[in-house]
């Protein structure tokens, strides 16, 4: 700084000599005179930028001014969207949310709620309609990373343990529902406790839906309990009994005593299909031989087979329709069992063959 204003003032000095009256009176001598003084002002101009631009009083002329930063614009809260909007009617008076923030969690809840239909009204049935959007958001549930082997309640709040989604859907003969649940790796060997005592899951299965016992079976349940056969063959589900009988994993004519139809020894899987099979000929020996028979009297007739002899496949109740026609297929079905049994060396008890050729001609 010193030897900048030291040259500043050599400068003035210089200026002021030039600029007092020539002595000279040779024009160069004046035109070098002028080109001094020139030279002298500008480089006094320049010398003063620069000192000012030191000390900041001017800004440098090669420099735009800084503008002052801007303040940071201020965003609205982001406002995240509830996947479970419309699920939420589901939720009835059993299920809450409120209880946790795990969005786990809450799936899982939705999950259950979805599921259950028995949560909103235990008197009225769901419409297709309805159903539909349930399966929508079990579906969504399982996405959002349900939790398919829970029962989606708060331990700490509920004492009881609900039954899992898979033993729900089974039970409601949801169909769509258990596909999504054993595609996203639900336990099929869940015991179904609705009855106080656990029971194998595939035994509800062939009760309510003979293609959600195959679906069961395809996803790897166990089937090793040995009163399996006995129940498929009693309930006509033929396609069920094919796959038992394929397993290996269930001797064919293993005994089973489960009903008071049953003697002391027990029965064999083909003593219950045949049984059946006998009550079916004989509702239609009985219907061919009144054929003048009211329709509405075929339907309570068919209907009394049905309660005595397949009192746990509600899918086959009648309230209209063809009672014939039902019946026709039901004993296709029933006769494709025995069938089956025969064929991989199912026999009856000794008190029991024969039984459909000694009634049916009598």
């Amino acid at each position: 700084m010193q030897k900048m204003k030291c040259h500043f003032s050599l400068l003035l000095i210089l200026g002021f000599i030039l600029s007092a009256p020539a002595h000279a009176e040779s024009s160069m001598f004046d035109s070098i005179n002028q080109k001094l003084k020139k030279i002298s002002k500008e480089i006094a101009k320049e010398v003063k930028e620069k000192i000012d631009i030191y000390y900041g009083d001017t800004p440098a002329p090669d420099k735009k001014p800084e503008s002052p930063p801007k303040k940071a614009e201020v965003q609205p809260p982001v406002v995240t969207p509830d996947p479970f909007a419309q699920c939420r009617k589901f939720l009835g008076y059993m299920y809450s949310t409120d209880y946790t923030k795990d969005p786990k969690k809450i799936a899982t809840t939705y999950l259950n709620a979805s599921i259950d239909v028995s949560n909103l009204s235990y008197d009225v049935k769901p419409t297709q309609t309805e159903m539909d959007e349930r399966n929508k958001c079990v579906k969504l549930a399982l996405e959002e990373g349900a939790d398919p082997d829970s029962s989606g309640r708060d331990e700490s709040t509920y004492s009881f343990k609900s039954p899992a989604p898979l033993v729900r859907a089974v039970r409601n003969n949801n169909k769509e529902a258990v596909k999504l649940l054993l595609e996203y790796k639900a336990n099929p060997n869940v015991e179904d406790t609705s009855l106080g005592n656990g029971i194998p899951l595939m035994n509800t299965a062939i009760y309510t839906s003979q293609e959600i016992a195959v679906d069961l079976i395809n996803a790897g349940i166990d089937l090793t309990t040995p009163h399996l056969l006995w129940i498929a063959a009693g309930n006509a589900a033929d396609e069920v009994v094919d796959l038992l009988i394929q397993s290996k994993q269930i001797p064919v004519n293993q005994l089973n005593k489960f009903t008071d139809f049953s003697d002391e020894e027990g029965e064999t899987a083909l003593d219950s299909s045949e049984a059946r099979l006998f009550s079916i000929l004989k509702y239609k020996k009985k219907i061919a031989a009144n054929p003048k028979m009211p329709l509405q009297d075929k339907i309570i007739e068919a209907n009394g087979v049905l309660y005595y002899n397949y009192p746990l496949m509600p899918q086959l109740k009648m309230t209209s329709g063809d009672p014939d026609a039902f019946m026709n297929d039901l004993q296709k079905r029933q006769e494709h069992v025995s069938e089956l049994l025969k064929a991989a060396g199912g026999v009856c008890q000794e008190d029991n063959c024969g039984i459909l050729d000694f009634e049916m001609d009598h």
